[in-house]
C-alpha cells in the first residue's frame, strides 16, 4: 500500500514538472514572439546592456516565418543579439512568393524603411540583418536599394547595416553582387553542395526567386568574387560537430549559430574557420566544437 502511494506520488510530481516545463516554454516563446502571440519583435535584452547592441532583422524564406525562424531568432539572442524581429514579407502562396519579381522589389522597399526605422529608433545600434532561402532575394535588394541612397546622400557615412548574412540563397549564381555590396559593410554567404533537393532540384525546376532555372548560389556558391566586403563560407565536412548536415535548414540551427554565426557577429573568433584544423591556434578542435545554450 505505502509502495503503491509513493508511486502515486512519484507519477504526479512528475506530471507537474513536464506541465510546468510545458507553460514554461509557451511562455518563452510568446515573450520572444512566436506567431501565435501575434509579436513579429523578439525582444532580446533590452535594458541589459547598451544601447549600441546588436539588433537583428530577419528575412526568412518562401513559407514565411516557421518554427526554425523563431528558434534561429532564439539562438541569436542567446549569442548576444540585444533584439530580433521577423521581417515576413511573403504572402499566402509559396510558390508566388518565389516568382513574384513585383513582390520582392515592393518588399525589399519595405526592408529599407524598416532599417531606417530601427535606425531612428536606435541611434547608436549595430543593425545585421539574416536572411534565408528565397529571402535571400529580398535582403540583397534591399542592399542594392541602400547602396543608391548612399549615392545620393548629402554627407558620406558608413553603410546602414553593418552585416548582412546571405544563408541558403536561392539565387542564381551569377547574381551581380556589387551593388549590394555597396549598401553593407560586410557580407557573409553561407553555402552548401548538400542543399541539392532545395537548391538543386527545386530551383531548377521551378526557378531562383531571380528567375533563372539553375542550381542556386545556396548550393554552389556566387561566382562573384570581392576581397573586401564579401565573405564565402562554403560547407565544410565537420560542421557536422556543430550539428549541421548542409541541409537547407542545418545553418540556422542552435549549435552552428552559436559557434559560427553568432561569434562573427558579435566580432569574436568562430570555432570554425575556412583554413581551420585540430592544430591550428586560435581555432577549437572540432571534436569539442559543440556549443552549450548558456
Amino acid at each position: 500500500m505505502a509502495q503503491a502511494a509513493s508511486d502515486e506520488m512519484n507519477v504526479e510530481s512528475t506530471v507537474r514538472r513536464v506541465a510546468g516545463f510545458s507553460v514554461s516554454i509557451l511562455l518563452v516563446l510568446c515573450v520572444l514572439g512566436s506567431s501565435g502571440c501575434a509579436s513579429n519583435r523578439w525582444i532580446g535584452r533590452e535594458g541589459f546592456i547598451a544601447p549600441d547592441g546588436i539588433y537583428v532583422v530577419h528575412v526568412p524564406g518562401i513559407m514565411g516565418t516557421l518554427g526554425h525562424d523563431q528558434a534561429f531568432g532564439i539562438w541569436l539572442i542567446l549569442s548576444g543579439a540585444q533584439d530580433v524581429t521577423m521581417f515576413d514579407w511573403t504572402g499566402p502562396i509559396p510558390l508566388t512568393n518565389l516568382t513574384d519579381t513585383q513582390r520582392h522589389e515592393r518588399m525589399a522597399r519595405d526592408l529599407v524603411a524598416e532599417l531606417h526605422l530601427l535606425r531612428k529608433e536606435h541611434p547608436s545600434a549595430r543593425i545585421v540583418v539574416t536572411s534565408h532561402s528565397g529571402g535571400t532575394r529580398v535582403a540583397i535588394r534591399a542592399a542594392e536599394l541602400l547602396a543608391e541612397e548612399a549615392e545620393t546622400a548629402v554627407e558620406a557615412a558608413p553603410p546602414l547595416v553593418e552585416q548582412m548574412w546571405v544563408i541558403a540563397a536561392a539565387v542564381s549564381p551569377k547574381y551581380d553582387l556589387s551593388a549590394a555590396l555597396q549598401g553593407v559593410q560586410q557580407m557573409y554567404v553561407i553555402d552548401s553542395e548538400h542543399d541539392w533537393l532545395i537548391l538543386g532540384l527545386g530551383t531548377a525546376v521551378f526557378g531562383t526567386a531571380d528567375r533563372d532555372h539553375v542550381q542556386s548560389a545556396g548550393m554552389v556558391g556566387f561566382m562573384y568574387e570581392d576581397g573586401s566586403r564579401l565573405h564565402k563560407i562554403h560547407y565544410d565536412p565537420w560542421w557536422r560537430e556543430l550539428d549541421n548536415s548542409g541541409g537547407h535548414l542545418s545553418a540556422l540551427g542552435r549549435n552552428f549559430v552559436k559557434g559560427v554565426i553568432g561569434p562573427i557577429m558579435l566580432g569574436r573568433q568562430p570555432v570554425w574557420t575556412p583554413d581551420s584544423s585540430a592544430d591550428a591556434p586560435g581555432v577549437v578542435d572540432p571534436r569539442h566544437a559543440r556549443a552549450e545554450t548558456p
